[in-house]
């Protein structure tokens, strides 16, 4: 209580109920302005080589991506799963979920010890690959600004091994589902934690203050944090301690601890919490940072199942009504190349261009849709990110998008305009009987490929009700189509005719000088053309 996290030990055991005080939640703004994860395109390997990754495969992915096309530099990369070592360093995409993790290096098999003169290893170190990712451009590096690594909240999918964790007292612990999870989803029961346990060093201070000290020599400057959600459901089988949810309690406080320590800095800017979506962590997020935490939104981005791209929209969107009060919202990676196995890029990429988050890709190193990109990113690879997070408007708020032939509408703000974006994602939902994402019948609703008009209007842009806004006129404009509207006012009615799936309206409020009526769009050619737009100002009205 008001004293710095690094310089107490966080154990999991606790004597007494906690003391808590009421926390002001950090000014949105100013979090987002100093996040640097918000000012430049991002490439995570997950959907570029899942598990099976190297130090060579992800330097020479980078080399791909850039001689594809890819706007360089890059503002930040993350290394994912695949990279540590765990009790088994070769287990492929689904299969890791059963391991624990061995140690605090990195994997013996996937990267070597530190590189010497003498060394005859083909493998690149772990220091060597974050050394080259960042070194400057005309020195045959990546000019790559921040490195961040995956890591699960207890060190791996099923934490840690106890055997080799023993001086940080690991134990195991074994998830307790409420029946409310287990209705919801009765796979729970099924998880592979649940008869193994998750093993879990309780002594989490120095577990995180070491693990981290080994990525922040290495050169890593930052983390994301993933399987946080089933903290909050571990009990020792043998315990009886009243303090419902202190593995996550104590995980969390002893993460911001060293987060500080050895990353510089409290910022939640270090950090992408992952798959935190428990009341015991993400309303406890605001009082361990010193400003908004970045937090993912939905569930993982899956680019190979079709029928899961609706339904990741609207969990982004109408999570964040909620997340936005006092996170960042993060709508995760995603893919830019459309292929047999792979769809609605274009939708995603569109959405991500004003979803106000972080805007990171996952390609196949050499398979990116270049001509996306140039539409989300400027050529010194800086991304024109919205200022506040991406919200259904009020009309839609009550209308499941999903089902219907009717457009969800989400709006956002630049600093000079305003966006509204129109998608039509109707037609899949999640199937509780299989366990998956699947198409629902739509009834009469039209194809979403088929051509419909909505009904747009300045006011659905929150930010123009709450402002001087309402005396302006406006003029909006489509960034698909390149059309333009002059609107009297922000209640006037304007008809979208939606020839694809998606399109973006920015919104500016008209100036008056004299007789000359200006209103300043932005980039032609761009998804968030106002995104660019820094300030506006009237030097003389003569």
């Amino acid at each position: 209580e008001g004293t710095s996290m690094a310089a107490n030990t966080v154990r999991l055991q606790r004597s007494g109920e906690r003391s808590v005080n009421c926390v002001a939640f950090p000014d949105q703004a100013a979090s987002r302005s100093a996040n640097p994860l918000l000012r430049a395109l991002g490439w995570c390997t997950w959907n570029s080589f899942y598990t099976d990754l190297d130090g060579n495969k992800i330097v020479s992915g980078l080399k791909k991506l850039y001689d594809s096309g890819v706007p360089k530099p890059l503002g930040f990369v993350v290394i994912d799963d695949g990279w540590q070592h765990t009790t088994n360093d070769n287990a492929q995409e689904g299969s890791q979920w059963g391991e624990r993790l061995k140690s605090l290096a990195a994997s013996p098999s996937k990267f070597s010890e530190k590189r010497s003169s003498a060394s005859k290893s083909d493998l690149l170190s772990f220091e060597e690959t974050i050394s080259l990712l960042k070194a400057p451009s005309d020195e045959g590096g990546g000019g790559v600004h921040s490195i961040l690594a995956w890591h699960a909240l207890p060190g791996y999918w099923l934490g840690v091994d106890e055997t080799s964790f023993k001086d940080f007292d690991a134990k195991t612990y074994f998830p307790k589902f409420p029946s409310g999870i287990l209705k919801n989803d009765p796979s729970a029961a099924r998880e592979q934690s649940v008869n193994k346990g998750i093993g879990i060093p309780e002594n989490a201070t120095e577990f995180f203050q070491r693990y981290h000290s080994f990525l922040s020599d290495a050169g890593v400057d930052g983390l994301k944090v993933d399987a946080q959600g089933v903290s909050g459901t571990l009990r020792q089988e043998e315990s009886t301690d009243p303090h419902r949810y202190q593995v996550t309690l104590a995980l969390h406080e002893a993460l911001a601890g060293s987060i500080e320590s050895n990353f510089g800095s409290k910022k939640s800017s270090r950090i992408i919490h992952c798959m935190c979506h428990s009341p015991e962590i993400f309303y406890n997020l605001p009082v361990l940072y010193e400003d908004r935490p970045l937090m993912r939104a939905s569930d993982d981005y899956y680019p190979t199942n079709e029928y899961s791209h609706g339904p990741h929209i609207v969990d982004c969107a109408f999570n964040s009504l909620l997340f936005s009060q006092y996170a960042i919202p993060d709508w995760d990676m995603f893919t830019t190349a459309d292929s047999p196995i792979i769809q609605n890029t274009s939708l995603q990429a569109i959405v991500r261009s004003i979803s106000g988050a972080p805007i990171y890709i996952s390609d196949v190193p050499g398979t990116s849709d270049i001509s996306k990109l140039h539409k989300l990113v400027c050529k010194d690879g800086s991304t024109l990110v919205c200022g506040g997070p991406l919200l259904p408007v009020r009309d839609c708020i009550l209308a499941d998008p999903l089902l219907g032939s009717n457009a969800l509408v989400l709006w956002n703000k630049n600093r000079v305009s305003g966006v509204l974006g129109v998608f039509r994602i109707a037609g899949s939902t999640w199937d509780y009987e299989e366990l998956n994402y699947a198409p629902i019948d739509n009834g009469n609703a039209t194809d979403n490929d088929s051509s419909v008009t909505e009904q747009l209007r300045a006011e659905m842009i929150e930010s123009f009700r709450e402002s001087d806004a309402r005396n302006h006129q406006f003029l909006a404009y489509s960034s698909l189509q390149e059309w333009m509207r002059l609107l009297p006012d922000i209640y006037e009615p304007f008809d979208v005719n939606l020839k694809g799936r998606a399109d973006v309206i920015t919104v500016i409020p008209i100036i008056n000088i004299n007789t000359v009526e200006i209103a300043a769009i932005g980039y032609r050619g761009m998804y968030n053309p106002g995104g660019c737009i820094v300030s506006q100002l009237i030097l003389s009205d003569d």
